[in-house]
């Protein structure tokens, strides 16, 4: 019998998951360069010089991206999200995301089967609360690092990595 846990976070919160440092830092690592623009934060999330806010009247899903972007999407529109960097792909912007690690799901084998690469974490990543600094408790759910990059793959490609891979821990 599976044991379903209830998501303790508040509705107005749901899509307010920000992202850790040490997340962001493996990210990077397992990207292979520095991103260039966070595409999806607030002021107060953001990971890099560069992002784009809604609350700022930038619409991340109206705009095409700089090479090299960094996505955590809200998600209850990663679909949107996840559409919108394929378009980025094919257009020739590189970048990743941090997605729920869902790959028995539908959602996840249509639209992520093919030309991504996919980095398994060893367990789950924390987020932090709208402040940034406050750390979230209680993540009932696991994540990967999915990159989209420019060159045609074919199946997508999964490798397993240990978080903190940068500091070593």
């Amino acid at each position: 019998m599976a044991i379903l846990v209830k998501s303790q976070t508040s509705s107005e919160d749901k899509d307010f998951w920000a992202t850790t440092w040490e997340c962001f830092r493996d990210a990077e690592f397992l990207y292979g360069r520095k991103f260039e623009i966070d595409v999806c934060a607030e002021p107060l999330t953001a990971k890099c010089d560069r992002y784009f806010c809604l609350a700022d009247g930038t619409d991340a899903l109206s705009l095409d991206w700089p090479d090299h972007w960094w996505c955590n999407p809200p998600f209850s529109e990663k679909f949107a999200f996840i559409r919108h960097a394929r378009k980025q792909q094919e257009s020739g912007r590189p970048g990743m995301m941090l997605l729920p690690y869902e790959p028995l799901t539908a959602w996840w084998r249509e639209l992520l089967a093919t030309d991504v690469i996919v980095y398994e974490p060893d367990g789950r990543y924390n987020f932090l609360e709208r402040d940034g600094e406050t750390r979230k408790n209680g993540v009932n759910f696991g994540s990967a690092l999915v990159a989209f990059p420019t060159m045609k793959i074919g199946p997508s490609v999964r490798y397993p990595f240990g978080r903190g891979i940068v500091t070593g821990k």
